[in-house]
């Protein structure tokens, strides 16, 4: 979706203001390399759980994360990011029009 995707525009929203991110998100790849992973997905209650208290409990691990998440959201998800997508949608569209 080009507004937010696996976030929504809320979650990307918080890693734009440099906020760490905790989702529940099935879709989205974790990478195996924890520097670049741009925000903790849960698949349960219980890992959400875990995870929040994790970065309540971790500031280096609130830093990094906060830190991975926005350079993630500035370089896809930023305002100019979202409206090129928007425009290759509408043009997708229109095109689909014409034929």
């Amino acid at each position: 979706m080009p507004g937010g995707g696996e976030l929504g525009v809320a979650g990307w929203q918080a890693a734009l203001s440099g906020k760490p991110v905790v989702a529940i998100v099935s879709d989205y790849p974790q990478s195996g390399d924890k520097a670049a992973t741009p925000f903790l997905s849960a698949l349960s209650v219980e890992e959400f759980a875990n995870r929040v208290i994790t970065l309540l409990s971790d500031p280096t691990a609130r830093r990094r994360l906060s830190e991975a998440g926005g350079k993630v959201a500035r370089e896809k998800h930023s305002p100019e990011a979202m409206v090129e997508r928007y425009m290759c949608l509408y043009a997708e569209v229109i095109e689909g029009q014409q034929d």
